[in-house]
């Protein structure tokens, strides 16, 4: 086992109109000697069907297969933690289910990582919507405090799936995802920055992110999956100021302003004027230049209580994305 190079971990549940592509472009990888950890997270239509009949198309996999499978559904973040208790790659990938890889993704990231003795590789990746794909670029961050920098503000994404991690320092810092708390659960990957000593980003989009509709999450926003934000972007704010101290006071500001940024964009009037109950020291870091003109112009609104402003700037927004993203 100690020459696997990369774990890969798929946790499954209920993705049956994707998951064949993903399955397709995981066995066409480039890469050898990898294994691919499959996590049936109690998936209740043919998702799991659907991917044996992939695997059964080809004669020969680039990776050793291993199953897993829960009892009941326990959620994304516990499916995770499920794939890195039996991992044993040198490096750790997270794909999802619904989302594909360019056939080079993982030969690429491995051989970067290994290359320029890397702790953590990230790339570039498409966004694949109904009107097409977009090229979304990331920053090209040297060292892990810049990449952590760079998240919080919301210039790099944090996502689990466009990055390859050194398994040794989900070991290190004893990282989890964390059970239970679904949404927001990808800032678990700035915990692994602070014990990187060397970061990487490839200026190559190698990773397909699927949305069916882009709207979904800033539309589909609920108290209890705020709760869920603020639990797991208070987790790693204290993790920052326990190792660097004061040093992030900006950055963690704008992290706060992001995670809640969501609710300004609800339906529900009740969702949007909650916007001012969660972290409402932020608000004073409304006018950084860490924000574009169409992130400011909804937080300044709602700042000053200016509630039917905002609802037309809603509308503008809807108009604008399903133009953009042809949803």
């Amino acid at each position: 086992m100690d020459d696997i190079k990369v774990s890969v971990i798929l946790p499954v549940y209920n993705v049956s109109p994707f998951i064949g592509r993903c399955a397709e472009s995981l066995c066409c990888q480039t890469l050898k000697g990898w294994e691919l950890i499959v996590v049936d997270d109690a998936c209740q239509d043919d998702s799991l069907s659907i991917f044996e009949d992939v695997l059964s198309r080809h004669r020969v996999w680039p990776f050793t297969l291993r199953r897993i499978s829960h009892p009941c559904n326990l959620g994304l973040p516990s499916a995770r933690n499920s794939g890195l208790d039996v991992a044993q790659g040198e490096f750790i990938f997270h794909c999802d289910a619904d989302d594909f890889l360019e056939p080079n993704a993982l030969e690429v990231l491995y051989h970067t990582a290994t290359a320029t003795g890397t702790d953590i590789v990230w790339c570039d990746w498409w966004l694949s919507c109904p009107k097409g794909e977009l090229y979304m670029s990331q920053p090209d961050e040297r060292n892990p405090k810049d990449a952590i920098r760079a998240m919080l503000s919301g210039r790099m994404k944090f996502n689990v799936w466009n990055k390859l991690v050194s398994r040794r320092l989900y070991v290190r810092g004893g990282v989890r995802f964390p059970d239970g708390n679904s949404m927001g659960e990808d800032l678990t990957m700035i915990l692994l920055f602070q014990y990187a000593n060397v970061v990487t980003h490839i200026s190559r989009a190698l990773y397909h992110y699927v949305t069916v509709n882009y709207n979904a999450l800033s539309f589909g926003y609920s108290d209890e999956k705020m709760r869920q934000v603020e639990n797991n972007l208070n987790r790693v704010i204290r993790s920052l100021i326990g190792k660097y101290g004061e040093e992030f006071k900006e950055e963690i500001a704008i992290a706060k302003l992001e995670a809640k940024f969501p609710l300004l964009l609800q339906d529900s009037s009740v969702l949007r004027k909650s916007w001012s109950l969660y972290y409402p020291e932020a608000n004073d870091y409304i006018s950084s230049a860490a924000f574009s003109l169409h992130r400011k112009i909804p937080q300044i609104f709602a700042n000053k209580g200016q509630w039917t402003f905002l609802c037309l700037y809603n509308c503008f927004f809807k108009f604008f994305h399903r133009i953009r993203y042809g949803q």
